[in-house]
């Protein structure tokens, strides 16, 4: 892997940093703006969250993103249609290869 993970993770939980700065309050945060691919509700905090933090992954060369709201972003770029509701929760980390890898934990 050429990032470092931990840097990566810092740097993304940067930029959350900065979507809650410009999204104060329960207002901004809360609005519904779309739904998730499990059918969930997509809140204007959780949709502005999650773009900055699959901005920071997409830059992993091969990288597989399992992402709540907009599903499966495959290690080509392409976004895949999956449904989350087999996955009830997702642990990031490196895998022994140096890669990141996400393991999902199901339910």
């Amino acid at each position: 892997m050429t990032e470092d993970w931990l840097a990566l993770c810092r740097a993304a939980a940067e930029d959350v940093r900065g979507v809650l700065r410009e999204l104060p309050t329960r207002i901004e945060r809360e609005p519904v703006v779309g739904d998730g691919v499990g059918g969930d509700e997509t809140t204007a905090v959780d949709a502005a969250a999650e773009r900055v933090i699959l901005e920071r992954l997409r830059a992993i060369d091969g990288a597989t993103i399992v992402s709540e709201e907009v599903g499966e972003l495959a290690g080509d770029g392409r976004l895949r249609r999956t449904t989350s509701s087999s996955v009830t929760c997702t642990t990031s980390a490196p895998a022994r290869s140096g890669r990141p890898s996400a393991v999902p934990a199901r339910g």
